[in-house]
């Protein structure tokens, strides 16, 4: 994944619904946490984007940040 696509998807991503799928590293840019904690603690479900890319559900994502305290993220 280039860095350009991960910036698209930050930027975007108040606009993606609910049931749309990123790729675990923005998960992680977004919850504060290392892609490998994140695979390793299993906070959210992960699903196959493609061959080894794993990624989480926006709603997920958004789940767990109202849950954590740190709201939607201002991009």
């Amino acid at each position: 994944m280039r860095p350009r696509d991960v910036s698209e998807i930050l930027r975007h991503f108040d606009q993606l619904p609910d049931w749309a799928v990123v790729p675990q590293k923005v998960t992680a840019l977004l919850i504060g946490e290392s892609a490998r904690s994140l695979r390793r603690k299993k906070l959210i479900p992960a699903f196959p984007i493609n061959g080894s890319l794993k990624g989480n559900r926006v709603g997920d994502i958004r789940k767990l940040l109202r849950e954590s305290g740190a709201g939607e993220p201002n991009l």
